[in-house]
């Protein structure tokens, strides 16, 4: 399919006229289709030809995060401001929003009603603040009132009559240290009153509600007064006059108030000036956002073009999936015709030995397992794709371990309930968006998880009746105990017979079982990659790895893990009268190795086994110098053609390729050698020194060697995970659910089902199926996956203003 190997790309170059720049760019932005090449690299970010252009936009991305910074100060405090704004209102004609054809027109704009917000911000700051004292003075002169009344006159005693008096408000929280400091500091020569001020006041320099007492000192002396100012400022209390005649302080708050109702008149109407201004960027903010993005995402690719001033026109470089270079050029007249420019844009492909970027189209369900692979690694330009067998082999795997029909449909209506959700959900959080993301990954893991829960026939821990049991064709007297034996007639139509999990030795069967399964998969999976490694060879016209590598390292693999599987299959289909005296394969393996020219009657299983086990080892014994000298040597003969070549045809060497042969310049496409050394093209250099190739193939024989073994070895995980969430999923049913059940108490029976059901879902669907998840992976990165895949590419990832919006999105 698509997915099997990337897309072809190809180098192209472009010919621009300065004047249908920027129409041509937007026309491939919205195609997304073209990664272009930076042309200046040396040049730094401040020597580019347009970085003034990407500067501006900057700015107006900064002007516009200020504008939305005033929108969320006025909604903090008028929540529906916006609702009933009527951007028609002529009051406001001189200023309308431009339309989203000039970067120009908009600047202008943005300049323009910054300017007005930021006048009109520095007047709601002053007139924030003359509100905020006369709203204190008010307070302090409404609560002075009762306090004066509790204070004595001067009518009982003469000395009240020296005493001055101030007057003030202060924060609730600092009412008591302040009382005590005064204390402290007048050696207690003073009088002080205090009262809560019954209603919260707005304090514009904290921008917020603050609690308030008002306080009322007598003092005698001047030096207190002083030292009384400058512990209130201290304090950050503040002060107002407030005459002792009751007559003044009442004529002097209805000055206040009536000051305050004319302030908050002039306060709404400088709000209500800054909604309207506001409208328009409540309204189209977002357009305007993307609109500055998109013109600063042109103006970065014009940044990377090479400016050739005599034909006043920029030249672009770019890679372009091959089939897509029509539309392409279908764009690039449409960007001139759009400029009106005289001379047409030149589109060419160019040869090229570079590396290509990888591009693999993937759709909403191949996504996710094409994230899986680009995780470990980009695959090289055009070599075999594993997501394509990630897509089944992946949640196959995941269900081996997972293995259980409950807890896999369990997983499949979580599945079902994302895949529900996707198309109703417009704006899901970032965590609910990754769970979107990976919903047909869950899906399948879900139904593999069945399909292995059925094939173990376990529904939490439990066996399954589907079919009648083979364990009825009698009993048998053994010694203490009576046995059930099989009906040798009778096979049991799928999966394992209900009768082994309430047997004594269920385990032992299971153990068997599951690891025999367990590296079966293995060895088959490892075999598909040195398969899979055989198609890029040929692809890549590698005939030297062909002989050398892929034929010796699939006998030997076969010769020994593969004869191994043909056993387990072998030992299966043979019915023992004495199951005692079926040899163990692992130990007929060790014996095949360590004494392989004899063969003893108790490992004996089927005609002509000794000469098969001889040859298979010889075969083994054989693809090891094999995978170790013969390219090395084919690469000495080779390089010694090439010099025999050079020295009677005086070609460069440079110009010679391995097989002694001239290179053709015509060939547009030259093949890229596939070299595990290399970086993918063929501007990458083989080892100059022979010995370096002998180490090199050296550690590669080695690394396979013992990695066939590692390997297989290593897929003994989906037993071992397979085996823990069987076992601890009957533990569960066990010792809590079935405990609780024995008790007569209804409240005790849902305590016990309820503590199984936290353990179930919080345990084995949390924690069983992220270990699950995490050891299918590593069996994919490491086992699978190293056998064929370089995974040392890079992304295709062309210009695009999905992917520019998107990752401005993320950035916000």
């Amino acid at each position: 399919g698509e997915l099997f190997r990337s897309r072809e790309i190809d180098l192209i170059q472009i010919y621009i006229q300065l004047d249908a720049v920027h129409d041509t760019l937007e026309e491939l932005g919205e195609l997304g289709l073209v990664q272009f090449r930076d042309l200046n690299p040396d040049a730094s970010a401040f020597q580019r030809n347009f970085v003034n252009e990407v500067k501006r936009t900057d700015d107006m991305h900064r002007t516009l995060r200020y504008f939305n910074d005033q929108i969320q100060h006025v909604e903090r405090y008028k929540p529906s401001a916006f609702r009933y704004v009527n951007l028609d209102d002529e009051e406001d004609s001189e200023l309308q929003a431009p339309q989203l054809d000039s970067l120009d027109s908009l600047q202008a704009y943005f300049e323009e009603l910054e300017l007005e917000l930021r006048q009109i911000e520095e007047s709601q700051k002053v007139l924030d603040q003359n509100f905020y004292e006369l709203t204190e003075m008010k307070h302090v002169l409404q609560q002075s009132n009762a306090m004066f009344e509790r204070t004595p006159n001067s009518e009982g005693d003469e000395n009240y009559g020296s005493l001055g008096h101030l007057a003030g408000i202060i924060d609730r929280e600092k009412i008591f240290s302040f009382e005590k400091l005064l204390w402290r500091v007048t050696r207690g020569n003073l009088f002080f009153r205090h009262s809560e001020v019954p209603v919260d006041v707005f304090c514009p320099d904290k921008n917020e509600y603050r609690e308030k007492n008002v306080f009322l000192l007598f003092y005698q002396g001047q030096n207190t007064k002083n030292r009384m100012e400058r512990l209130c400022s201290a304090f950050s209390a503040g002060l107002y006059p407030c005459p002792k005649n009751a007559t003044e302080r009442q004529d002097l708050l209805s000055d206040i108030e009536t000051r305050i109702t004319e302030l908050r008149t002039v306060l709404d109407k400088s709000s209500n000036r800054q909604c309207k201004l506001l409208g328009d960027v409540y309204l189209y903010g977002n357009q305007w956002k993307d609109f500055i993005t998109k013109e600063k995402a042109i103006y970065h690719c014009m940044n990377m073009f090479e400016y050739d001033v005599g034909r006043q026109c920029l030249i672009a470089e770019g890679w372009c999936p091959t089939e897509e270079l029509p539309t392409v050029q279908r764009a690039l007249s449409v960007g001139t015709d759009r400029a009106r420019a005289a001379v047409p844009s030149v589109l060419s492909v160019l040869s090229t030995t570079r590396e290509r970027p990888t591009y693999q189209k993937t759709n909403d369900f191949t996504n996710a397992f094409q994230e899986i692979v680009d995780m470990y690694g980009i695959a090289r330009y055009q070599e075999v794709n594993p997501g394509v067998f990630t897509i089944i082999t992946f949640p196959f795997l995941f269900g081996v371990m997972f293995g259980d029909v409950g807890h896999g449909t369990l997983l499949l209506l979580g599945a079902l309930a994302l895949i529900g959700l996707w198309k109703f959900v417009k704006q899901p959080s970032e965590t609910l968006q990754n769970a979107l993301d990976v919903k047909w990954l869950i899906l399948l893991m879900s139904l593999f998880s069945v399909y292995c829960g059925f094939m173990y026939n376990e529904c939490f821990s439990l066996p399954m009746s589907l079919f009648s049991t083979n364990w009825t064709y009698g009993p048998v007297i053994v010694p203490d105990q009576l046995a059930n034996q099989v009906d040798p007639e009778y096979v049991y139509p799928f999966g394992v017979d209900p009768l082994w999990l309430g047997s004594k030795n269920s385990l032992d069967y299971y153990n068997s079982l599951k690891m025999k399964m367990s590296v079966t998969f293995g060895v088959v999976q490892m075999t598909l990659g040195i398969c899979l490694s055989f198609l890029n060879y040929r692809f890549f016209k590698d005939t030297k790895r062909i002989f050398c590598e892929f034929i010796p390292q699939l006998l030997f693999l076969w010769s020994v893990f593969g004869y191994m599987c043909f056993l387990i299959f072998l030992k299966w289909t043979i019915i023992w009268d004495d199951a005692s005296r079926a040899p163990r394969i692992l130990n007929l393996l060790t014996e095949m190795i360590l004494s392989p020219w004899a063969l003893s009657e108790k490992f004996t299983m089927f005609y002509g086994q000794h000469f098969i086990q001889v040859v298979l080892i010889l075969i083994a014994a054989v693809c090891v110098p094999w995978m170790l000298l013969a390219k090395p040597l084919l690469i000495m003969r080779q390089r010694k053609q090439r010099a025999t070549t050079v020295m009677i045809t005086s070609i460069p060497l440079s110009r010679v390729d391995e097989d002694g042969k001239e290179i053709d310049d015509d060939n547009e496409y030259p093949e890229l050698e596939y070299e595990e050394e290399h970086g993918g093209g063929s501007n990458d250099h083989e080892p100059d020194e022979i010995s370096e190739v002998f180490i090199h193939q050296g550690i590669h024989t080695i690394e396979f060697v013992l990695g066939c073994i590692s390997n297989t070895a290593s897929y003994l995980r989906l037993w071992a995970l397979s085996l823990a969430h069987s076992e601890l999923s009957e533990v569960f049913w066990e010792r809590v659910f079935l405990a609780g059940l024995q008790s007569q108490s209804a409240i005790i029976i849902f305590c016990a089902w309820s503590v199984w059901a936290v353990l179930t879902v919080g345990v084995l669907m949390g924690m069983e199926s992220l270990s699950a998840f995490l050891h299918a992976l590593r069996l994919h990165w490491v086992e699978f996956q190293n056998k064929f895949y370089q995974g040392d590419g890079y992304k295709f990832t062309p210009f695009s203003f999905y992917a520019v919006l998107h990752a401005e999105e993320e950035v916000i």
